[in-house]
């Protein structure tokens, strides 16, 4: 066993509280769309976790309104999928998402890109002569 290895031992024996936390956070920031929902989460995440302060980083106002509406939701997440049964304070900064979070296009978005890009040229005498081929 190396160095590493046993400060990472002793930091879980001192402090398994912030130890606790952290893997909390973790596991949140993993599943965040499933605590908040897909529209919400692609414009938010967890970052910290400090005592009973779960940070969360909001790309807008509008959505960390959202996120504030769903404080219930998120304690009830960390208390049935994370046993954290404490009273938590959301803690939410207004700001730029993540570059990972900011390249990802809502899907209609991508739809709508997609029809627009391609472009399909029609001979109408192809065309006939398919249906003329097609059974009734």
């Amino acid at each position: 066993m190396n160095e590493d290895e046993k400060a990472a031992i002793d930091v879980r024996k001192l402090f398994p509280q912030v130890v606790r936390r952290m893997e909390i956070l973790g596991k949140l920031h993993r599943t965040w769309p499933s605590v908040v929902g897909v529209a919400a989460a692609r414009y938010s995440e967890p970052y910290d976790f400090i005592k009973n302060d779960l940070y969360v980083n909001a790309a807008n106002n509008h959505t960390a309104q959202i996120i504030a509406n769903m404080k219930g939701n998120i304690a009830r997440a960390l208390a049935n999928r994370y046993d954290y049964h404490e009273d938590i304070d959301l803690k939410i900064h207004v700001g730029k998402v993540p570059e990972a979070k900011a390249k990802t296009q809502p899907a209609k978005t991508q739809a709508k890109e997609s029809k627009q890009a391609v472009k399909v040229s029609v001979d109408d005498n192809l065309v006939n002569k398919y249906i003329a081929e097609c059974p009734d």
